[in-house]
């Protein structure tokens, strides 16, 4: 049975301590560079809520955890640094699992950042539980001079935009909960669940050109995550997702069953796509920059004074009165 300590060395063994860190793993607290870093984000992932070890390996769950940390400095329009990691676990501790959660997070690492070396775990805590597993991480980033894109700074008149189509991991899980994340064109469906891929270079490129006024990632749902943004900078929207070309293993899953393309494009989470409010004059630039970076970039509304509320219209054109608002922490309790 591997002790804490030595688990913590397995971690300081694999992670290498980057530039930007005077002192990682080892000591009471990591030591980072003064003013090297101006952006903190976190995440939690427990056992049975966010992740089941049916569905997903450890090494799924470490690159999900990451990705979502990623994906919460791109959409602030930060460059990613140090990673921090607590552990809850069983005891005795699952040695095999650790492993492959590290693993997890070098991959993610490794293929979504443009400079691994300085996106690396420098610290974090390790503890036994009684419940299911809980993994946290903490990230730091930095702006490097410029400005946050933050929720609040949209303005009325100006265009939504998402980075890809939504959609995708929601229709994977339920691929999943059937069983058939086999079957092709399905299991496409299955990868974007539990291997999410955020535009982070993405994020900080556009930011970098201030091309949108407000930004926000899906992690919840489109809706709800735009409605952030809506709330936060006093503003409506009118939605139209009609004539919007749907990814081939959307259909497919819908076909057979499994669910609503509609619901999951409105309501599902866990894509971190980028949701954007673009003033009108940056929007074919932005689309350029978007299609540079591997995405589909897809207007989908525009935004509009507060007292007109929020207006959907669906794929098929229909007014969308009800609809899955998104992931709710507390309600699946």
């Amino acid at each position: 049975m591997a002790t804490e300590f030595e688990l913590i060395a397995g971690f300081a063994e694999r992670f290498v301590t980057p530039d930007s860190v005077r002192v990682g793993i080892g000591d009471d607290g990591a030591v980072v560079e003064p003013g090297a870093f101006d952006v903190v984000s976190m995440d939690t992932m427990v056992e049975e809520v966010h992740f089941r070890r049916r569905f997903s390996s450890a090494e799924d769950v470490g690159w999900k955890l990451t990705a979502s940390n990623l994906s919460d400095i791109g959409a602030m329009g930060a460059v990613p640094g140090p990673l921090f990691v607590s552990m809850a676990l069983a005891s005795p501790p699952d040695e095999e699992w650790v492993n492959g959660f590290c693993a997890g997070v070098q991959q993610a690492v490794d293929q979504l950042t443009a400079n691994p070396q300085q996106v690396t775990v420098v610290g974090g805590d390790m503890t036994s539980t009684r419940g299911p597993v809980v993994v946290t991480m903490t990230i730091l980033g930095s702006l490097k001079g410029t400005q946050p894109v933050l929720r609040s700074t949209a303005s009325s008149g100006e265009t939504i935009v998402v980075s890809s189509l939504p959609g995708c991991s929601a229709a994977g899980l339920e691929v999943l909960r059937a069983g058939r994340e086999q079957e092709e064109p399905l299991e496409k469906l299955v990868q974007a669940h539990l291997r999410p891929r955020p535009p982070l270079v993405l994020g900080r490129e556009l930011a970098l050109q201030s091309m949108p006024s407000a930004m926000i990632d899906t992690s919840d749902g489109l809706i709800q995550d735009l409605s952030h943004i809506l709330e936060a900078s006093s503003v409506g929207a009118t939605i139209d997702l009609s004539g919007l070309e749907i990814p081939a293993p959307l259909l497919v899953a819908e076909q057979e069953g499994l669910g609503s393309v509609r619901d999951w494009i409105l309501g599902g989470g866990e894509d971190y796509c980028l949701v954007m409010t673009v003033p009108t004059g940056h929007v074919d630039a932005l689309q350029r920059y978007a299609t540079r970076h591997g995405q589909r970039p897809i207007i989908i509304g525009t935004t509009c004074d507060a007292r007109q509320g929020v207006e959907v219209i669906g794929p098929a054109g229909e007014m969308v009165d009800e609809f899955s608002a998104g992931f709710e922490h507390f309600e699946t309790l």
